[in-house]
Parts: structure tokens; C-alpha cells; sequence
């Protein structure tokens, strides 16, 4: 799993009004959308998220955004299950 969806996914689960809105929609929770690439690996995580604290609001709506493609919450559940068994995730 790529550090990026993995820290997106505690950002939504913690649900840190640092990072997100209130609301439902990707589009009203999102506090900042970039199209910029994000770190797969922690170790360009790290350093990364020391010099920009809102890449974390990125990660996580890039998650959101996941979610509303691939089936929300229990789309979510089931690909880090299925991560867990070792499958890749799609995430196109």
C-alpha cells in the first residue's frame, strides 16, 4: 500500500478538521486538492510531509475520491482487506 493512501486513510479515519472539512462529498471535505504526485514509500513521505504539513489534506483527498469510485466505505474495507492478502490495490 502506498504510504500516500495509507496516511490518507488515517487522516479520514481520524477525521482532523486540520486536514478535512465537514461534510459528505469529496468535493466539500477536501481542504486542498493537488494533482501533484505524492510519495509511494515512507521514506519520501517523511521528508516530504516535514516541509508540507498539507500534503496530509492531499492524501486524504485523494482517498475520498478513491472512495467515491470504488464502492465508499466498504469499498475501502474490502481493498485493504484485500491488500492485507497480499493483492495489489487499484488505484486508478
Amino acid at each position: 500500500m502506498p504510504a500516500w493512501f495509507d496516511e490518507g486513510v488515517a487522516v479520514i479515519v481520524s477525521d482532523d478538521n486540520r486536514y478535512l472539512n465537514a461534510g459528505t462529498t469529496p468535493a466539500e471535505r477536501c481542504v486542498r486538492d493537488s494533482e501533484s504526485s505524492l510519495p509511494s514509500s515512507p521514506a519520501e513521505w517523511g521528508p516530504r510531509a516535514g516541509k508540507d504539513r498539507m500534503i496530509y489534506a492531499d492524501a486524504a483527498c485523494r482517498v475520498l475520491r478513491w472512495m467515491e469510485t470504488h464502492g465508499g466505505r466498504d469499498g475501502l474495507l474490502k481493498a485493504i482487506d484485500a491488500a492485507s492478502d497480499g493483492d495489489t490495490l487499484d488505484l486508478q
